[in-house]
């Protein structure tokens, strides 16, 4: 069945099945089934798209997928409340040899995120999105302010490359505090990406 499947569809029909597929999906699928699907699923190996991930594709991932691929893996997307399933703090380092970018998404106040800073440290990008809903006025000021972000930058200085903030807040941006007290901090920032979203009354 894979000799005809694999004679019957050209390269360029895989690439847009895959696209309908999740990442873990077509990895459990297709991964060492012949060299031809290996090649094409490589970018599936190098960036692994965890968001939304329920707790069965987690556990297929962890216990099927990630030892057979751990050493290909350069980037992971994940959701902020799966980031101690996706990240076991004593086996960072082992799991993970080659990463180099951490999507973490739906992040809220006092995320589990917090807990890995030190270990992003490594990182060449790191982006954070921040679950607060627009026009939502009970926003703490804590989750939003200058001072927050300070503190989470101060984590990442060493090695971030390239940042993205996506962020809603009740404060006027300060650009001449933004580049002197976050971005100058980060010496080897090559890109900066973001979005901040006021609301005016």
């Amino acid at each position: 069945e894979i000799s005809t499947l694999e004679s019957s569809l050209p390269n360029e029909l895989y690439d847009f099945i895959f696209l309908y597929l999740k990442s873990v999906d077509s990895i459990y699928s297709f991964f060492n089934l012949n060299d031809r699907f290996n090649h094409l699923i490589y970018p599936f190996l190098c960036a692994i798209n965890l968001s939304d991930a329920d707790e069965y594709s987690l556990n297929k991932y962890y216990q099927t997928i990630l030892p057979k691929i751990h050493y290909y893996i350069k980037a992971i997307k994940v959701d902020d409340k799966n980031v101690d399933f996706v990240f076991p703090l004593s086996l960072y380092s082992k799991i993970y040899p080659n990463l180099e970018s951490v999507f973490i998404t739906k992040v809220e106040k006092n995320g589990k995120y917090l807990l890995y800073l030190k270990l992003f440290k490594q990182l060449l990008n790191l982006k954070i999105h921040f679950a607060v809903q627009e026009y939502n006025e009970t926003v703490s000021n804590e989750f939003a302010n200058y001072d927050y972000l300070e503190l989470l930058l101060s984590h990442c200085c060493p090695n971030l490359e390239r940042l993205a903030l996506n962020l809603y807040s009740h404060e006027f941006i300060d650009g001449e505090r933004l580049e002197k007290k976050l971005l100058l901090k980060l010496t080897k920032l090559k890109v900066f990406h973001f979005c901040f979203r006021i609301p005016v009354l």
